[in-house]
This record gives C-alpha cells, structure tokens and sequence, in this order.
C-alpha cells in the first residue's frame, strides 16, 4: 500500500508520456535554441523541458481542470520543440551518441531508485506539509490555498511539489510515494547537471564522475570539533544556544556534539549531531526537494549561458527564473540582487570606457518580474499584502529594528547556524565553531573570485552575477536575523555555500596551480565530505524501513484508495486526529482548523465533543474517523454518527487489530 492507489499498472502510463512528451520538446528547445555539447543534450533537455512543465502546470492550473492541468503542459512543450527545431539545426542524433545516451539513462535510473528507497523510509523535514500541499495541488488546488485555512492563498514556495502533484493526478501515485520519487528525480537530474558542469573544466572523464560523486557529500566540517579538548568545548556552552530539534535532546552543545541528533522520521541508525551542518546540509539531506529543484534551475542558467537564439533564450530564461521565484524566492532574490549590482558597476564602466554594456541574466530577469508578480507563491502574496497595506493604510515592514519588521540588523555580525544560532565573530572560541560549520571552502573566495572574473566566454559569462548572489548570500545571515522564523535565515547561506563549493570543484580541475595548492584542495574536499559520508552510511538504514509518513499508515491508504480525488473539491474534511493534516493527503480535501472565525479551543471542544451541528456549523462536510477517536466517545457520542442521515463513504475495519477508519458525509443531517 505505498506505491500507487490503483490495482492496473497501465494507471501509471499517463504520466509517462507526459514526460516522455517533456524530455523531447525539452531536448529539442536545449539543440536548437542553445549551443550545448552532444553529451549534455539528452537531460539538459530533459530538465529543461521538467522546470518548463512545471511552471507551465502552476499558470494553467489557475482555470483548467486537474487532468487537463498536468496533461496540457507537456504537449505544449513538445510542440514547442517541434517549432523551434523547424527553425533551427534539424533533429538528429548519431549512433555513437546513443550509446552515451543509453549509459547516462542508466546512471539516471540507478540514481532515481537509490534516492527514492531513501526517502520511502524517512519523514523529515515538513513532510507533512509537503505532503498537503502535493494531495491537494493534484486535486485542482492551483494556486494552491492554505491547507488548514482554504479561505486563503498560501504564502508558500510550491514550485518543487508539483512534480509530486502530477505524479499523483497522473499516475495513480499515493501522495508519499509520489513525493519520494519526485526527490529521486529531482536528485538524479541534479547530479548528472552536476557532471555536466565539472566536465566542461577537465578533459578528463574519471576525474569528472570522481568530483561529481563526491559532491552530494561536501558541507561544513563541524566534526572537527570532537578533536578539541572536550574542556574547551565546555567553556562554549553558556555561549551557544541549540534552536529547534537540536535542542530536544536537552544536552549542552559540548554533549550534543556526540550524541544523535533528535528527529522524527528520521532514519534507525540515527543522525549522529557532529557530522551534521546548521548552514549546508549535505546534498544527500536534500529531503524536501525543493533546496534541489532550485540548484536544478541555476544549473540550467549556467549550462544554457550560451545562446544561439537571443530571443528565444531570453524568454526561456525568464521562465527558469519564474519558476525559481515560484520554487525557492530567496534564490530568486539573491540572484536579483546579483545582476542589479553587477548592472549598476557596468553602467559606472561604461560611462568611463565607453566598453558596450553586457550584464548576464538583465533581459530575462526583467521579462521574469511580472510573472513572478502574477503566478502564485511567495512573492505573489508579499506582493498582495504590501498592495493592500498601501490602499488599507496598514503597516507592511520587511526589514526593521523592531519585531514588527520581517529581518532585524546585527551588529557586530555572526555566523549563524540553523543548529547553533548566531555564532559571534569577535569570541575566539565561537569564530572557531563558526568556520567549522562553514567549512574551509570559505577561505579559497579570493581565488573563486579572480578565476569567475577571468572567465570571459560567453558560455562561462553567468559564472559571476551566480558567485556574486552567493557570496551576499553567506553574508546576509551574518548581519540580519528573520524574525518570524529564526533559522530561515540560512536559506540565503545555504545557497552560498553550495554554490562556493560547486565552483570551488570546477577551480580545483584547472591547470597551472602548484604542487601544495593542489595538496590544499584535495586535503580541504576530502575534509568538507567525511560529514557527507557518515549521514549517507547511517541513511542506508532506512532503506530497509518503508514508512508511509508520520502518522498515516496502511489502513490510511486503504481509505485514500476508496476517496482520493472523489469528494466535492471545495467540501471541508474533519479529522480529530493529533496529525490533523492527515484526512488532507489522505482524500485531497481541505481542512480548516486555522480561521479567525473561531480559536483553537473551539478546536480543541470539537475533536473532544463532538456534535454533528457543530462540524456542520464550522463548515465540515465529512468526518475522518479513525479507532482511537472513536474508542474515546461514550455512547451517545458514538450513536450521534450513526444516524439514517449519516452517509458512509469509504471504511476498513480489522476486528482482531481493533482497526477502525471510516469517512462518513454530514451534509445530510442538517
């Protein structure tokens, strides 16, 4: 009961041709629009024609139904492939470039099932919202509202979970095992787009697949402390403040430094706190898939930099920065903020040298503003809210001194970690922590810097304004803290760090350095991965242990078998379970437990005593029962649900386990 809801594999085929249907026009746009090697065609294509999907899906899901929704897209795309290939270099591949082709599939595969079988056996990192949003996005909710409040859009980065939606409306996936292989596909394409990038530094093929495996583990080298005189790591504690789980534990950071890191979901053999990262996890915690979408899309905007279309390309790229926007918007914004910089300094050059203006990224950043404004998401909803706030007269701070605002200034500056916090860098002891967690790629940016500004092909020209937003990426956290939700802020340094690392990588494969410089490089890679390898090991463990997700379990299944996508789309579901988003995923219906029409208490009273008139009053339609609720109601509580205008709709029960889930209609009973 984990992988599809249906009893036909042939359920599945629609959702293979449409990315079949991808991976062509997007292999055709990629040949003809831009001028890439043959190697790279078959999944820069593939990507290219995945991102552009996805997007497509979030604007036509605003008015055409779910089918039609993630079955358009895909034609379209290879439509558009067909048409620009009749204008551009004609449609061919060789015999001897399938041969790579076919290996490159392979890898891929490989690479999807292994990270797949990974992700089937964890529940980490807002699953349960992931999950939500995939379940009711595959059931027309685009753009998708709050969860538990339908009453309003969400202000929330969705552009990674509508690969799991179009897996679920597509193919008859379960919401979990379609999020689960969605991160598998995200994974995969990331580390082949990966290769692509080290290939194109180095003539030599093993020392390309060498960097490219490896890179899914380098991160910070926070183990390095557990060399330390545990006396020493003693004098930190007063000093350093664990946030969010890393505190569950209750250990001092001199303890927890050797202890487990206390997670739900996570796999049997545990986290072990020393080998992990509060700035950059290693790629292979990219459990969310969202931080990996995003490292797809600026992949894509490094591979494709060489144009042979202008045009085209231009609005192409506009719609990876859309969809970026849409995935991950402080990538997004960081990338902005990169090329307006990088503009204002050729404008001063220009006015000096008389040298033509040529900024990276300028044409199709400014075409990609009123998508972003307009599509849906984060920024849209800012957006909204500070329109409102002009014509409402209602205060809209998004930076300030005071708590009101969204980011507060520091100073002195910090190294802030997502585990640690703010790490000051005028305290010796807690500078040393903070370039631990940061790791030493941090220490070769002066050289990144002279080798990015030497690039000047036009191929490599997109190299900058990407080291640029990382480098004001790392730096942001150092000097602001977000106030609604304090360990965010490493978002924007998490996107730094793993773009330093990238291009320290392409760095460490050219020629001309010495001897020890390359001695140092390879001693700091092989340092920065030990992290990445002892989380790898302890994840294998989850391989053997397929779970659902927290909360839901097969008998859930079996009920999402019987109602998925069945319900009225705008009928409320009720579930008096602890885990209230579970009747969500499990049906694709709303929930509505956060309202300003009644408090949490009302809540509260409802899951405790319950009475038709009052789910009826709150909106609910339908009632998810399950055994331990109904085990807690007295007998009259319990006759009240099994009256003649109660309808059942979909049941499984287990008298030996003393199982019990139904999913009864109230509309009725008014």
């Amino acid at each position: 009961m984990y992988w599809v809801r249906g009893n036909n594999v042939v359920d599945i085929i629609p959702w293979f041709i449409a990315m079949l249907f991808c991976s062509l026009g997007g292999y055709l746009l990629a040949s003809s629009i831009f001028d890439i090697k043959q190697r790279e065609k078959s999944f820069v294509g593939f990507s290219l024609g995945l991102v552009l999907y996805l997007w497509l899906v979030n604007v036509v899901g605003h008015f055409l139904s779910p089918t039609l929704t993630f079955l358009l897209p895909s034609a379209l795309i290879l439509l558009a492939g067909i048409f620009a290939n009749r204008k551009g270099s004609k449609f061919k591949i060789r015999k001897q470039d399938l041969y790579g082709i076919v290996i490159q599939i392979g890898i891929f595969t490989t690479l999807l099932l292994f990270f797949t079988l990974i992700g089937r056996g964890l529940a980490i990192f807002d699953e349960r919202k992931n999950l939500t949003l995939i379940s009711l996005m595959a059931n027309g909710d685009i753009p998708v509202h709050n969860p538990l409040n339908p009453d309003v859009l969400y202000q929330y980065h969705y552009g990674s979970q509508l690969l799991g939606a179009s897996l679920v409306r597509l193919g008859s996936f379960f919401p979990w095992s379609a999020f689960d292989i969605s991160k598998g596909i995200y994974w995969a394409l990331s580390i082949l787009l990966v290769y692509y990038f080290i290939r194109r530094q180095t003539q030599k093929e093993w020392k390309a697949i060498l960097l490219t495996a490896i890179f899914p583990l380098l991160s910070g080298t926070r183990f390095l402390l557990r060399l330390l005189p545990n006396t020493f790591l003693s004098t930190l504690d007063n000093s350093i403040q664990l946030l969010g789980v890393s505190q569950d534990a209750g250990l001092p950071f001199s303890q927890a430094l050797y202890a487990d890191w206390v997670i739900g979901g996570g796999p049997p053999a545990g986290y072990p706190f020393g080998f992990l990262n509060g700035i950059l996890k290693p790629m292979i915690m990219f459990h969310s898939g969202t931080e990996t979408l995003a490292f797809i899309i600026i992949l894509l905007l490094i591979l494709l930099g060489k144009k042979k279309s202008r045009g085209i390309a231009n609005l192409i790229t506009a719609i990876l920065l859309a969809q970026l926007a849409l995935t991950w918007e402080s990538t997004y914004a960081l990338l902005a903020i990169a090329v307006v910089l990088i503009f204002i300094h050729n404008l001063m050059i220009r006015k000096i040298s008389n040298k033509p203006l040529h900024t990276p990224l300028l044409t199709a950043g400014l075409l990609s503003i009123p998508i972003v404004l307009l599509q849906g998401g984060t920024i849209t909803e800012m957006a909204s809210k500070v329109i409102s706030s002009i014509f409402t007269s209602a205060p809209a701070e998004l930076v300030a001194g005071q708590s009101s605002g969204l980011f507060q200034f520091n100073f002195p500056p910090v190294i802030f970690s997502g585990h640690l916090g703010g790490l000051s860098i005028t305290d010796p002891g807690l500078l040393l922590v903070g370039l631990c967690e940061l790791g030493p790629a941090i220490f070769f940016v002066p050289v990144l810097w002279k080798w990015v500004c030497k690039k000047d092909d036009p191929e490599k020209s997109l190299l900058l304004p990407i080291f640029i937003s990382g480098l004001i990426g790392i730096l942001i956290p150092g000097f602001f803290t977000y106030l609604s939700s304090e360990r965010d802020i490493t978002r924007f340094s998490s996107y730094g760090l793993i773009m330093l690392i990238l291009f320290l990588l392409g760095y460490a494969l050219q020629k001309g350095k010495t001897i020890w410089k390359n001695v140092i490089l390879i001693t700091c890679i092989v340092l920065m991965s030990v992290g990445g390898v002892v989380i790898t090991i302890n994840q294998l463990s989850a391989i053997r242990q397929p779970i659902l997700s927290e909360g839901i379990d097969g008998w859930d299944a079996r009920i999402s078998r019987q109602v998925w996508g069945k319900l009225e789309t705008d009928a409320l579901i009720f579930d008096p379970h602890s885990i209230s988003w579970r009747a969500a995923v499990v049906s694709g219906n709303p929930t509505l437990l956060k309202s300003s029409a009644y408090s949490q208490e009302e809540v509260k009273e409802l899951r405790n005593e319950p009475t038709i008139n009052a789910l009826l009053r709150y909106g609910f339609d339908y009632l998810y029962i399950d055994e331990h609720w109904w085990n807690s109601l007295d007998e009259k509580q319990r006759d009240q649900f099994q009256q003649a205008c109660i309808q059942e709709i979909a049941s499984v029960e287990n008298m030996e386990d003393g199982i019990l889930r139904r999913i009864i209609n109230l509309s009725s009973c008014h």
